[in-house]
């Protein structure tokens, strides 16, 4: 399903303004955040949000580990220049080879523990605007959804109203109906009598297979053509 965006009342200069100030934690490692879709799905829209939200959660995962595993080869090849440099007088070409070798990886390794660096304190900036980006368009849709839910409730409503009226009126016609049978029926009773009242109830049943005192069915379909 999709909606429009900035259906709401809120620009995005007042959306930042509504929500300045306030900690938003990431959305989609927020299991209620996923709930607000379980009826209809995510959209189109929130859906390529929530991959570049997750991008971003993926990228600094992978900082954090590469610069744990350079933090952990830097104090290797720490521990191999002091061992080599250990009796320095007595190294031979190997070992120079060996030290020089160490110290350019050291080198190597520092830069690219900057890089990660680098890119971890630039993440969360990223991570942030995107964060909120997705945060807006769940406003947008969970308001959509709410407005026309609030349609449907109202519409609903209104059938039901409408309904109930009806219901009523079909009780009044039915209850009417049913004090006209007593009512000819009591009047038959007293006019043709008990004993002539039996006879006719009897026929009466035998054509329309309905007891006395009930609506009668009407002509069957050779009464209704003389």
């Amino acid at each position: 399903m999709e909606y429009i965006i900035r259906n709401t009342d809120l620009g995005e200069h007042d959306f930042a303004k509504a929500i300045a100030g306030n900690t938003v934690s990431v959305l989609t490692l927020d299991q209620k955040w996923h709930h607000l879709f379980a009826a209809e799905g995510k959209p189109k829209k929130i859906q390529e949000q929530e991959k570049r939200v997750t991008g971003w959660l993926q990228a600094q995962a992978r900082a954090q580990q590469e610069l744990k595993e350079l933090k952990k080869l830097k104090a290797t090849l720490m521990d191999n220049i002091v061992q080599n440099m250990d009796g320095a007088e007595g190294k031979n070409q190997r070992q120079e080879r060996k030290l020089s070798e160490d110290r350019r990886l050291i080198d190597e390794t520092k830069q690219k523990m900057q890089e990660c660096e680098d890119t971890l304190l630039e993440i969360p900036r990223h991570l942030k605007e995107d964060n909120d980006l997705l945060l807006q368009l769940t406003v947008e849709y969970c308001y959509y959804q709410l407005r026309t839910n609030a349609a449907a409730i109202g519409e609903i409503g209104d059938w039901i109203t409408r309904m109930r009226m009806e219901l009523k009126r079909q009780i009044i016609r039915k209850q009417r109906a049913e004090v006209s049978n007593r009512e000819i029926y009591a009047y038959m009773h007293d006019v043709f009598g008990a004993g002539m009242l039996n006879i006719l109830d009897l026929q009466y049943q035998e054509e329309t297979e309905e007891p006395a005192g009930q609506e009668p069915k009407g002509p069957g379909p050779e009464e209704s053509q003389t």
